[in-house]
């Protein structure tokens, strides 16, 4: 049977240089360009790239939304529509409340995550407070949903009990399913004392609570390319200084979750836009989101190498991907789509009309690779991202007219 297909939503923090990200092309696809500096470490897996330039978070700037800045590209970047009403800092001196709907990775991992343990998983590298300006990710209206930063919380969850003998797993199975079927029933002798909202309410978490059970039986089995990680040590998960290697053992453990059916749609954000962390290791003494606002030839030297950075990791992920066998003769990779944003272009005036797009990757296919796209002609408006949002859904055989606000 052919392998199925796997999608990562890889995210970056507080935009990007786009005079440094940008490549020299001047037709709307192309196969031959140089890479520019924040990207030419992708020279590797170059022709296993999509990358597009003109589109923008228009959703973002919507007058029914009430955020700014790099808030306002987290509520939308996934979403395709705003963040709401609410008295949280919002960006630019606004109050907003969470993202009014769900995000397209929680959709995909509802559509094609029935098979899996995990309808979607999230993974995050540096810790990042609950606020509006560090989730991407919704499971619906005001339901944000939180990556999980610590690598042994992630190993626990995922893999734990893929190492155990087949009769202490069934124990395990059997002990978890009597606790359900508890819970159920006890949820079930309250339904004649409930009035009609709270019925509908317990009908509500009895559905989720069957849900838990079915998802229990799913996962591991005997698929070629799944072994269980060896953790071994894990650093202190708040240093930043240890972003590469916490990067690592999270991209590791990715690679397997998928690789071990655990889930085949996952995100994963490398930090929040406005951490005071310091790329020490690039020789750089002031944190990202400061350099964001200077505008001056150094600061954007030094953003355009934490862009490089970034690039690197990708290529790290993708030959992860590439070494990782999947059946029918094909690699993890050949069948996994990671789509590369962040919250806002030019950082300094938070633009997101023109953000950064690299999609690594073909989906079996279903996109061309080794090109530039510029879908936006000199002097026109930005194209909308619910394309791209559509075209993921597409590429990923789910079905939708579209996605997020119509109107765009």
């Amino acid at each position: 049977a052919t392998p199925p297909k796997r999608i990562v939503f890889w995210t970056t923090p507080n935009g990007m240089p786009m005079q440094h990200w940008k490549c020299n092309v001047s037709a709307a696809e192309s196969s031959a360009f140089d890479l520019s500096p924040v990207l030419a470490p992708l020279s590797e897996i170059r022709e296993d790239c999509s990358i597009v330039e003109g589109i923008g978070y228009e959703s973002s700037y919507d007058e029914r939304g009430h955020a700014g800045a790099h808030e306002a590209g987290c509520s939308s970047m996934l979403t395709g529509t705003w963040a709401g009403e609410g008295t949280q800092f919002g960006g630019d001196g606004k109050l907003a409340g969470w993202a009014v709907s769900s995000s397209i990775d929680h959709e995909l991992g509802k559509a094609i995550g029935e098979q899996t343990r995990f309808p979607a998983y999230y993974f995050g590298v540096h810790p990042s407070l609950g606020i509006l300006g560090s989730r991407m990710f919704y499971a619906g209206k005001d339901e944000p949903i939180s990556p999980v930063f610590d690598p042994k919380t992630v190993y626990g969850s995922l893999f734990s009990e893929l190492s155990l003998d087949e009769a202490t797993q069934a124990k395990l199975l059997a002990n978890r399913h009597l606790v359900l079927d508890a819970v159920t029933d006890s949820a079930k002798s309250l339904r004649c004392k409930l009035d009609a909202e709270d019925r509908v309410r317990l009908e509500s978490h009895l559905t989720q609570v069957e849900e838990v059970s079915k998802r229990l039986d799913l996962g591991g089995g005997e698929l070629p390319g799944c072994e269980p990680p060896v953790l071994g040590s894990v650093p202190n998960i708040f240093a930043f200084d240890q972003l590469e290697t916490l990067g690592r053992l999270q991209m590791d453990q990715l690679v397997m979750a998928l690789a071990c059916d655990q889930t085949r749609v996952a995100g994963f954000q490398w930090a929040s836009p406005g951490n005071t962390g310091v790329y020490g290791w690039l020789g750089h003494d002031k944190p990202h989101h400061d350099l964001t606002h200077e505008n001056t030839p150094a600061a954007n030297q030094s953003l355009a190498e934490i862009g490089a950075w970034y690039s690197q990791q990708l290529v790290y992920l993708v030959n992860r991907l590439k070494a990782t066998e999947d059946g029918e003769g094909s690699t993890l990779f050949d069948n996994t789509l990671i789509v590369c944003l962040a919250e806002c272009g030019d950082p300094w005036f938070h633009d997101r009309h023109d953000v950064p797009v690299v999609l690594a990757g073909s989906c079996q296919g279903f996109f061309k690779t080794g090109r530039y796209f510029k879908v936006r002609s000199e002097g026109a408006a930005p194209v909308p991202h619910h394309r791209l949002l559509l075209s993921l859904l597409e590429g990923m055989g789910v079905a939708a007219s579209s996605f997020g606000e119509p109107d765009y």
